[in-house]
């Protein structure tokens, strides 16, 4: 009776063991899966990031940008210096700007009135090349009121040439090369970024200006308050 009741104690210490280290082996496997998921999670994360980094790279390589180029934070400006509206939107860009360091504003001209858009979205894609800083001097003196007089002239349907001069003699006072700029406006890095232009236009449905894309969302005309929101979303 004694080796009976001594087997049944040791085959329940035994079953008891058992159970204890089947337990800890299950918690050690879950720990481990837990730790492999978060871990292709970083990986898928990380994938995301590159890709997403990558795109908006092939976006900005080529394109004039305004404020802190290596802002953190990216807006896509889809304008056209003929358009009063687009205009009037820099004015609210500007406030964001100089209250934010960790955002950049890309600019993308869309040219959608024929040589009236094209001469100056061409020159300022092609004073890139030069250098941003005079890109973006040449696309300010293109937003002043002598701009907007000379585009006035549409109306009275003014030459493509009367336009290359008006666009050169602002290029000029901007401290670029103008000769330089005039063969660039018609290379390659010009068509290749009209075309990007373009490109993501059709992504985002994007048929007129002004428009801003703010993490990932298409936005008309927008106040410089609301544009923060929707960067800080």
């Amino acid at each position: 009776m004694k080796k009976i009741y001594y087997l049944l104690s040791f085959l329940a210490l035994v079953a008891v063991t058992s159970y204890v280290i089947i337990a800890k082996n299950t918690d050690s496997n879950k720990k481990d899966i837990e730790i492999s998921q978060d871990t292709t999670q970083t990986v898928s994360k990380n994938k995301q990031d590159v890709g997403v980094n990558s795109a908006i790279q092939e976006e900005v390589v080529n394109a004039p940008i305004l404020g802190n180029k290596d802002a953190k934070k990216t807006i896509f400006v889809y304008f056209d210096y003929v358009c009063p509206f687009s205009r009037r939107l820099f004015l609210e860009l500007d406030q964001v700007l100089d209250t934010r360091n960790d955002v950049r504003v890309i600019l993308k001209n869309f040219s959608i009135h024929g040589f009236l858009s094209d001469v100056p979205a061409r020159a300022v894609i092609a004073a890139k090349i030069q250098s941003n800083k005079k890109a973006v001097k040449l696309h300010e003196l293109l937003l002043t009121k002598e701009f907007e007089t000379i585009i006035d002239l549409k109306y009275s349907a003014p030459s493509e040439e009367a336009m290359n001069f008006y666009v050169l003699k602002l290029a000029k006072q901007a401290g670029l090369d103008t000769d330089k700029l005039t063969e660039d406006m018609k290379g390659q890095t010009v068509k290749t970024e009209l075309d990007n232009v373009h490109k993501l236009a059709q992504k985002f449905y994007i048929s007129g200006t002004p428009t801003l894309i703010i993490n990932g969302q298409v936005n008309g005309f927008t106040r410089a308050p609301e544009i923060i929101k929707k960067i800080n979303m």
